[in-house]
């Protein structure tokens, strides 16, 4: 898919930049095929004569006006037709919307004074929908999906008291066990045995130190996240930049399309659904991104608890270092993805104006940014351009 959508822009792209703009007043050559004095004429007064270029009269006025009524009327087709296309991508991101909005306004389009809702990339990234927040220690008012998201919050709470106790039981019968065969294994003079759980008991502790500082770890990685977006937002407004590159490509495209001749309607219409498209990616990765942080801090505790039996096989805790670095990236994902954000879009955000297809391309590289940061950070988990749309189906 990604292939695809790539190859499609490179080509339009390419249409778009060489395709012949052949005034009717010109020859092969370059040079005039009617003079001005006839152009003049046949333009104002309706009765100027036009030479072909054998030296033939053809036409006047009233039919050089009937070939542009045609034109403009195929124009006017051609983008009624694409208008069609894109309905499939306008209910996609009115559903995003309203999911996430549930109509609240947060749009003011400056030239039609239209108010609107819209579900932005870059709100998402800035943590401005509380349907992905994943501060669960923190409850919110006033929003359309507080109850749900304030509700899972809740449980989670619950859930992660009712299996710290269990881990904390869990972790009593595992001493109680460790000590009865390391008694063994003193009395038998295993010096190898003996050894051997004189360590599980030292894993032990650190273990039940981590049942009680595994819920601060979790604080400090949010609040962390949470300051490197703040900063990267003091980063965007300083540069001037307004982030509305999406909204103008969501609520001009029909606009647009209606404006544009030729193969540039087809450039409006791929424009518009690839943006939507990565809408819907990263509005899937959030939402499983906010539902696996509220997991990873539920299970948080029978991790700890197994510390010591993990530790048994090769003196290290797999598990536990996995989950921490699977909780340390899900939360760090926003900051990662607002950084490179930053990098790519505020320049995108300059040239929308001018050339909005080359800047739909920088969500592309968005997802590279993104594969190269995690990379040098150790993470490796999936990232943006490995959600495959076409693979989702519904349970």
């Amino acid at each position: 898919m990604k292939k695809g959508i790539a190859t499609l822009l490179t080509i339009l792209i390419i249409l778009n930049l060489y395709t012949p703009h052949v005034n009717a007043a010109t020859d092969d050559e370059g040079g005039p095929r009617i003079s001005d004095e006839a152009l003049n004429a046949t333009m104002y007064e309706g009765e100027g004569i036009i030479p072909t270029k054998q030296g033939n009269e053809v036409g006047t006025q009233r039919e050089a006006t009937d070939a542009s009524s045609k034109t403009n009327a195929m124009d006017t087709v051609i983008g009624i037709v694409l208008s069609l296309f894109t309905i499939p991508p306008k209910i996609a991101s009115w559903v995003m919307s309203e999911i996430v909005l549930h109509g609240k306004i947060n749009y003011i389009d400056a030239d039609a004074g239209e108010k609107q809702s819209l579900f932005t990339i870059y709100d998402l990234l800035l943590g401005k929908y509380y349907l992905f927040d994943i501060d669960f220690f923190n409850l919110k008012s006033g929003d359309g999906n507080a109850t749900l998201i304030n509700n899972l919050k809740d449980n989670v709470a619950i859930w992660y008291t009712g299996l710290r106790n269990v881990a904390l039981i869990g972790s009593a019968l595992i001493i109680i066990y460790i000590a009865i065969r390391l008694a063994i294994a003193i009395t038998s003079g295993e010096a190898a045995e003996t050894a051997k759980y004189n360590k599980m008991i030292t894993s032990w502790l650190i273990g039940i130190v981590l049942i009680f500082i595994v819920y601060f770890l979790a604080i400090i990685l949010i609040y962390a996240n949470t300051f490197i977006v703040d900063f990267l937002k003091n980063i965007i407004t300083a540069s001037g930049t307004d982030g509305s590159m999406e909204a103008r490509i969501l609520t001009n495209t029909v606009s647009d399309i209606a404006a544009q001749k030729g193969i540039n309607k087809l450039l409006f219409v791929v424009l518009y659904w690839v943006l939507v498209y990565y809408q819907l990616k990263f509005f899937i990765v959030y939402l499983e991104r906010m539902l696996e942080v509220y997991f990873l801090m539920i299970v948080s505790p029978l991790v700890c608890m197994l510390y010591p039996i993990d530790f048994v096989g090769d003196g290290r805790s797999q598990s536990f270092k996995k989950w921490f670095k699977t909780l340390t990236e899900k939360i760090m994902l926003q900051s990662i993805q607002l950084g490179v954000f930053v990098i790519f879009m505020i320049t995108a955000n300059e040239i929308a104006t001018e050339a909005p297809l080359v800047a739909i391309l920088f969500f592309s590289a968005l997802s590279n940014g993104e594969k190269i940061v995690k990379k040098l950070f150790g993470f490796g988990g999936k990232n943006i351009k490995d959600v495959h749309l076409k693979k989702i189906r519904p349970h």
